[in-house]
């Protein structure tokens, strides 16, 4: 065995060609090979099955280059690079190369996705699922044990394992040119790789076959650790699908999660920003963008206070410390919400009580009148999605019973009762500039209130400190300040100018925009009602809504039915929600650091979601694209019965 350091190749993914072993197979290797001056390495293996019967190749990226950035195409591995064959080597050694062990590598830690075929370089490919890659390991652990074995029983007990003098070998022919029938197979092939100096001779403290064992040891735990990895689910297998031919039917081809973009100005002073790189809220004689985004928002809401915060999750947490709140005592709270929610509460040291939802996706009067006792105080109501129950009931009751009530309007900016924007009857309502919001800064949050000591404590809450709330615009007057300034901890909850730069033109705008998103909503609507599987929720006719996003609930299925109707919607091209799927935030079994709440505890939640469907409808859409996704619901929900 020559010793000599080989230059290690990059982690690589296979592709199946059905020109392995072939001389049309010899012959693309050498056209494909790099230039001769690019040392490139061929550890034999004869070939490897694989399910579809084919043999292997390999995309050999050449090692002094630098790597293509590989992508992952529904969760198969790729890259762009040389081709070339796998040589078949001595018989006593069927090592696998590298590149294969990387590949199995990674497929032991994140399974490929479902088989797709494509045409490159006139070879058909076909990316692994994780059962061939299991097919792929076994082979290699049976054919690297019998080599072994036949490796061990070839040798004599006094044959050296390595020759005394270490010498480096002759360069050989070029890679994949095979060798002439007298020469005995290398197990090395190289090309123009300058050669090092000789090492001095070692001892060998290892028998043939222990040493040929302790070689194999990275590859079986490899093969081992993939043949561990379960098979693809369904479930999974639905959320990466492909295929080989086209669909029938309607196909949509955007993204879902395509967010809102930012105006112009908005772009303008966010790079104004960070260019003077005058980010914090807080500059000496200047009127930050957070203020004037907060004064934009009193102006657009009624509200005479709002205080920005870093997200809408921070600003419910402080409007629950802003009411007074103590820890252990009783909020009650939608049961059907997101789990920035109950989250809030918990950050408060409070315990939240849950309060059953209509099929209308808002809380249930009834239930809440039921969940009161003498020692609640607080709700904190939720509007899922911008829908409102009836508000008049809801404020009968907290006045009856003297609630405090905070509104998380996170989906509700523009949503209005009776003409009057949401969360204008509480105590305290919170807002969300959140990416998938009307309003998109990434991150961020505004509380909102009419009281002087609840914005003074925001304010301070937030992480203003000294004198720094005389740069609010929308602020209480100093005394009030000064009461409760050096009470009040400072969390640091801050907006910065960045965010708020983002903020202010889409303020601007609003209004323009939710036309377009209710005309929109309208014209789905219309389609998907035709369906006798689809069922969409009334709005209530006082509502003003804005409708960035459609509800609606399966009529008639069963679970497997609605696993169906998401594989099916998911093959079109549209990857919708369920909310009461395994991992689904707005799914309250998930929300385990409060209270477990059981589904008999929650009977109507939890026959809710779990034929509750969600989609977003982004305003970067054509409003034709509206037509054709209305058209994939109503034949994913067909497909999904007929099944």
């Amino acid at each position: 065995m020559h010793c000599f350091p080989r230059p290690p190749l990059a982690p690589l993914p296979v592709a199946v060609g059905s020109q392995f072993g072939t001389p049309q197979g010899a012959t693309l290797c050498r056209q494909q090979r790099s230039a001769p001056q690019v040392p490139m390495f061929a550890y034999g293996s004869p070939q490897l099955p694989t399910s579809g019967g084919a043999g292997l190749f390999v995309r050999a990226q050449p090692w002094q280059m630098t790597p293509v950035q590989m992508q992952d195409v529904n969760g198969a591995i790729r890259e762009e690079g040389e081709m070339r064959s796998l040589s078949p080597c001595e018989p006593g050694c069927s090592a696998v190369t590298d590149s294969v062990l990387e590949l199995l590598a990674r497929a032991a830690k994140k399974p490929c996705a479902a088989s797709r075929t494509t045409a490159k370089k006139g070879q058909k490919e076909r990316q692994y699922t994780i059962d061939d890659l299991k097919s792929m390991a076994a082979a290699v652990l049976s054919k690297f044990s019998a080599d072994l074995g036949r490796t061990a029983a070839a040798r004599s007990p006094s044959t050296p394992v390595h020759p005394a003098p270490c010498s480096p070998p002759p360069l050989p022919a070029p890679l994949c040119n095979p060798p002439p029938p007298t020469a005995a197979p290398a197990r090395l092939t190289q090309t123009s790789y300058p050669l090092p100096p000789p090492r001095r001779p070692r001892l060998n403290f290892l028998s043939p076959f222990s040493a040929m064992a302790l070689l194999a040891l990275p590859l079986l735990g490899t093969c081992a650790a993939v043949l561990m990895q379960p098979s693809t689910s369904p479930a999974k297998a639905a959320s990466s699908w492909s295929t080989t031919s086209p669909i029938d039917g309607p196909v949509f081809t955007k993204p879902l999660s395509a967010p809102d973009p930012v105006p112009e100005a908005g772009r303008k002073k966010a790079l104004e920003l960070m260019s003077s790189g005058s980010l914090f809220r807080y500059q000496p004689g200047v009127v930050s963008e957070t203020a004037k985004a907060e004064a934009a928002m009193c102006d657009y809401t009624g509200f005479k206070y709002c205080v920005g915060f870093n997200s809408c999750g921070s600003a419910l947490f402080i409007a629950l410390k802003c009411l007074g709140v103590q820890p252990g005592e009783a909020v009650l709270a939608n049961a059907f919400s997101f789990t920035a929610v109950p989250s809030a509460i918990h950050h408060a040291g409070a315990t939240p009580k849950y309060v059953e939802s209509t099929d209308a996706y808002v809380i249930d009067t009834d239930d809440l009148r039921s969940k009161i006792t003498p020692e609640t105080k607080y709700l904190m109501l939720t509007h899922m999605r911008g829908k409102l129950t009836n508000m008049q009931s809801v404020y009968e009751i907290a006045e009856e019973f003297q609630l405090q009530v905070v509104e998380d309007c996170a989906h509700a900016l523009g949503v209005k009762w009776d003409g009057v924007q949401a969360g204008r009857s509480a105590k305290v309502a919170c807002f969300s500039t959140q990416a998938a919001k009307v309003i998109n800064a990434g991150e961020g949050g505004f509380l909102c209130t009419d009281d002087d000591e609840v914005a003074a404590r925001a304010i301070c809450y937030a992480g203003c400190y000294e004198l720094l709330y005389e740069q609010h615009i929308v602020a209480p007057p100093a005394e009030v300040f000064e009461r409760v300034k050096f009470e009040t901890p400072n969390y640091s909850l801050r907006m910065s100018d960045l965010t708020a730069s983002c903020i202010r033109p889409q303020i601007d705008d609003l209004e323009e925009r939710i036309s377009k998103y209710n005309k929109r909503y309208d014209r789905i609507v219309a389609r998907v009602s035709k369906s006798p599987f689809i069922d969409v929720p009334a709005l209530d006719p006082r509502v003003r809504p804005v409708c960035d996003s459609l509800q609606f609930n399966l009529v008639g299925m069963d679970t497997e039915q609605v696993a169906a109707f998401l594989a099916n919607c998911n093959r079109r091209g549209m990857a919708v929600g369920l909310f009461g799927s395994k991992d689904n935030a707005r799914n309250f079994r998930n929300w385990q650091y409060s209270p477990v709440q059981t589904d008999e505890q929650l009977p109507n939640t939890a026959r809710l979601i779990a034929n509750a469907i969600d989609v977003r409808l982004p305003a970067v859409f054509d409003d034709e694209d509206f037509d054709l996704m209305a058209d994939v619901l109503i034949v994913a929900a067909e497909e999904a019965m007929a099944q």
